[in-house]
């Protein structure tokens, strides 16, 4: 092999294997060797990584981005702020308007513009799919390179119960993934008229409003319908022990089901309203301190797969809607820049989940469940040479003044950590290093599925 284009080395290797004391060497954007340093071939350009770990690239399977009115989020700050936390793929979640990602059109629009401001890879989901002239765009927007297909039962948009079997039927033909926030938008509407009678207008009602039955409900009709349909489900943020259950009980049936939760679900409960108040409004919103022990457990039981940050940049006045009634807030938190070094310092430093299966998590099985493992989402020979290096003994304050998305505040602000990405490489192009943007603007690649497992 003559000199290739970067040699990182130094470091340990979170491998598939294990923790390995090699270093890998990069030419035009793919690992193309993973050996012992000495054996490493000459290259332009060495990146020394000594006492720290070198991951597969991170891969945020559910960040919302781009919706224009609705959010001040583009892709030139929201793929800046992935960089910085260490992620090198996004899975962008539907756009409206003229941005629709229901139709060819809105999707290829979204597509070019993200493509000239991208600084990581980014891939794109269709839908949301409300109506049934939604569905027949499936097979249209499967061939454009859509990730996967959202819906939602539970909230605005919500999709009728014909429309969402129809879109699981055509989902499994077009071997599609459904996404689906999973919540009974008639309980929703319940317990609200009950908050309103009651004159609750307190953060914490919004929790004691909104209770895990109405995830329940809705996880057990989306799992239901998915086994009738057998297609691919993946079930987006569980907050609950009972949506938990449901979900074990789905994959023990053999279903095709896959789920993923969220930091702040790992790592805020309900009394943290005291504290945080408006600002951890989420939906579907945190729960208990006994929800929180059981997604740390289905972590670890692969109940739940995999770990994404449900990315949804407000700023602090967006949320001071609802200083006078939480039900005026908008439900949503930063997440890009935070998620890794939470999940290092109060998952792997902590002793909750161990690196291999954080590795799992957060690359492999995003990878997998969207169609782009072995381009991605793991460290070997002809993957692409998208790398998070961390230091797990370095110590992080979260400062929010500090953030590169379009948010000024997140309720883990001033958290004190203990582990943190520290280089961010896509396709062997340093674009993160020691908290500063390094790389270029454009340098991130639309990414499609290629095959499922």
């Amino acid at each position: 092999m003559g000199v290739v284009d970067v040699v990182v080395k130094g470091g340990k290797l979170a491998t598939e294997r294990g923790l390995l004391d090699a270093g890998v060497a990069i030419d035009n954007g793919k690992i193309v060797s993973i050996s012992k340093t000495a054996r490493l071939p000459k290259a332009v350009k060495v990146i020394d990584c000594r006492g720290k770990i070198v991951l597969p690239g991170v891969i945020d399977a559910h960040v919302h981005i781009f919706s224009p009115g609705w959010l001040r989020e583009t892709f030139r700050s929201g793929t800046r702020a992935a960089a910085l936390g260490g992620v090198t793929t996004l899975l962008d979640m539907p756009s409206a308007g003229s941005f629709a990602s229901t139709s060819v059109r809105g999707f290829e629009r979204k597509r070019v513009l993200a493509q000239k401001d991208a600084y990581v890879n980014f891939g794109l989901y269709g839908g949301e799919i409300e109506e049934l002239q939604h569905v027949r765009s499936i097979p249209s927007l499967v061939a454009r390179g859509a990730i996967g297909f959202k819906m939602i039962t539970g909230g605005p948009g919500y999709v009728a119960e014909k429309v969402l079997f129809e879109a699981f039927r055509s989902i499994e033909s077009a071997n599609s993934v459904a996404v689906v926030h999973a919540e009974n938008q008639e309980l929703i509407d319940h317990y609200a008229r009950l908050a309103r009678d009651k004159g609750r207008i307190d953060p914490a009602a919004f929790t004691e409003f909104r209770p895990s039955i109405v995830e329940e409900e809705a996880v057990r009709r989306a799992t239901l319908f998915a086994s009738l349909c057998d297609n691919r489900l993946h079930l987006a943020h569980l907050t609950s022990r009972r949506g938990v259950e449901v979900v074990r009980m789905a994959k023990a049936a053999g279903g095709k089901v896959t789920a993923e939760t969220c930091p702040h679900y790992l790592l805020l409960s309900a009394k943290d309203y005291r504290k945080y108040g408006r600002l951890m409004i989420v939906t579907p919103p945190i729960k208990t301190r006994g929800d929180t022990e059981a997604l740390w457990s289905a972590l670890n039981d692969r109940t739940i797969d995999l770990v994404a940050s449900d990315h949804c940049a407000y700023y602090r006045k967006d949320k001071d809607r609802g200083a006078r009634s939480v039900w005026a807030t908008p439900p949503g938190m930063p997440g890009l820049e935070t998620m890794m070094p939470l999940l290092l310092s109060e998952g792997v430093n902590k002793s909750r989940i161990s690196i291999r299966r954080l590795v799992q998590l957060v690359s492999e099985a995003p990878a997998r469940i969207f169609g782009l493992y072995p381009r991605k989402g793991t460290i070997r020979r002809g993957s692409d040479a998208d790398l998070t290096v961390v230091d797990m003994k370095l110590r992080y304050k979260i400062d929010s003044e500090r953030f590169e998305c379009a948010s000024d505040f997140s309720p883990f602000d001033g958290w004190k950590l203990k582990g943190t990405p520290v280089l961010t490489i896509v396709r062997g192009q340093v674009v993160a290093e020691d908290g500063r943007i390094v790389g270029p603007e454009g340098l991130g690649c639309f990414t499609e599925p290629r095959q499922r497992s």
